[in-house]
């Protein structure tokens, strides 16, 4: 940090700590801990948040990062979403960091909306259900979990529905 630079105070929502945590790799943590780093020394500015059907989050700002490799390929997949809250005139803004997470199917956004204690759903008032806050639905409206597709297949083979259990994500293979 250069001596003319000012650092912003930073607070963190709670949740915060275990979405670094929740991230794929040491990697993505390292990359995300860079990006909160420019955005408190003013090095980065966010985005402005806008309308995006799941929440009302115009207080938020957004940042993106990525690893080298998600880079290389052109792929833009994680975000930080923060707010900029004010402390009276004179004085710098606290950063604070709501969520950090996946942009795929609005997840961080989602997280954002509830961590704001704002409710959650398309358009104004409708609630989402589970599977389409997730992004499990398909175009035809009809669940596209798992569950939901092995019980059509089912019907359409007639046969029983078996649903196998979901891989663990990686580094929690179990007990080594």
């Amino acid at each position: 940090m250069t001596p003319d630079r000012r650092r912003l105070p930073v607070s963190y929502g709670d949740g915060v700590k275990e979405d670094l945590w929740r991230l794929p790799s040491d990697a993505h943590r390292h990359e995300a801990i860079l990006m909160l780093h420019a955005v408190v020394t003013g090095q980065k500015s966010g985005l402005p948040l806008t309308d995006n059907g799941i929440a009302d989050l115009h207080d938020c700002y957004k940042v993106y990062f990525n690893t080298l490799q998600e880079r290389e390929r052109g792929e833009n997949p994680w975000r930080i979403v923060y707010q900029k809250r004010f402390r009276g005139e004179g004085r710098p803004p606290i950063v604070h960091i709501v969520a950090i997470g996946a942009r795929p199917n609005l997840v961080v956004y989602t997280t954002a909306a509830q961590r704001l204690g704002r409710s959650v759903g398309y358009g104004k008032d409708q609630p989402l259900s589970r599977a389409a806050a997730a992004g499990l639905s398909s175009p035809s409206g009809k669940d596209a979990t798992p569950e939901a597709a092995a019980g059509r297949a089912s019907r359409v083979a007639g046969s029983t529905p078996s649903v196998g259990r979901a891989p663990l994500p990686r580094g929690r293979r179990g007990i080594r």
